[in-house]
């Protein structure tokens, strides 16, 4: 399956604005009797993105056109990686079982950097690591990832997040200055060469023994952490998407810049 292609430097995929909406379907039937009786046939609503570029170069257009022309417009299904969710299935349940536990233990509900009591407490014995399946089909190479969390430690000291692929090859990794007792987002940024299922990695390398606090794990397709994204409330990961056009309209406003509207849309 393709990807919606990041056409700018460091995993641009959209300029701003920036826009989503929502579609349910849901049957409503008015009965005789008086109450009102409604049916979601969707446990989820799908989505469509507007994507603005108000500035495009040449280069950046005819990335878009090449995709475009590849996919015979609306004809074509793609994976779209929504810039403004979280490709980390379960963000903030670091129990769920999207997450791989390698020598930690879940322990208790602690007060996050945000409000509520919304962080976890996960004690490390040895080489503790979490890892999360953020690609699971693979296929990414050239794709730019963004992982992040945010740590609260009960001592200075560090910790590694990174990248691994399917057969825990590390394919990026950075080692991350905490401070004693205050929360601390730490990321990597990384350009995929591999086709490999991607996962996200906290941990390992030796930097993870005794207690420390998580909350909002995020991996972003972008250059940068980006705007936390909790999920599965904002998951990035549409594998079917497609154009809701036949036809790409750009606008040329200027020596060498380009402007261009497009809207996507999911299917079931």
């Amino acid at each position: 399956m393709a990807y919606f292609p990041q056409v700018g430097a460091n995993g641009m995929t959209v300029q701003l604005p920036f826009g989503q909406t929502f579609s349910h379907l849901t049957s409503v039937s008015e009965m005789q009797s008086g109450p009102r009786q409604s049916y979601a046939w969707r446990p989820n609503p799908l989505m469509a993105w507007d994507l603005t570029y108000p500035a495009l170069t040449p280069a950046e257009y005819g990335t878009l056109l090449s995709f475009f022309q590849s996919q015979q417009g609306r004809y074509g299904e793609f994976t779209f990686l929504d810039p403004g969710g979280n490709l980390v299935p379960a963000s903030e349940n670091f129990a769920d079982a999207s997450w791989q536990q390698f020598s930690v233990a879940v322990g208790a509900s602690v007060a996050g950097p945000f409000s509520g009591s919304l962080g976890t407490t996960i004690t490390g014995t040895t080489n503790g690591m979490l890892a999360a399946v953020v690609l699971p089909s693979g296929n990414g190479t050239g794709l730019w990832l963004c992982g992040s969390v945010y740590v609260l430690a009960p001592a200075a000291s560090s910790l590694v997040i990174g990248f691994i692929d399917s057969g825990f090859n590390v394919l990026a990794s950075q080692s991350c200055a905490l401070p004693a007792n205050q929360w601390t987002r730490i990321a990597c940024t990384t350009q995929l060469a591999t086709n490999s299922a991607i996962r996200l990695l906290v941990g390992g390398f030796g930097s993870w023994t005794g207690p420390l606090s998580l909350f909002g794990a995020q991996v972003a397709p972008i250059g940068g952490p980006g705007a936390y994204q909790r999920t599965p409330g904002n998951y990035g990961l549409h594998p079917k998407a497609r154009f809701d056009t036949d036809l790409l309209e750009p606008q040329y406003v200027g020596p060498a810049q380009i402007s261009l509207k497009l809207r996507l849309t999911e299917h079931a």
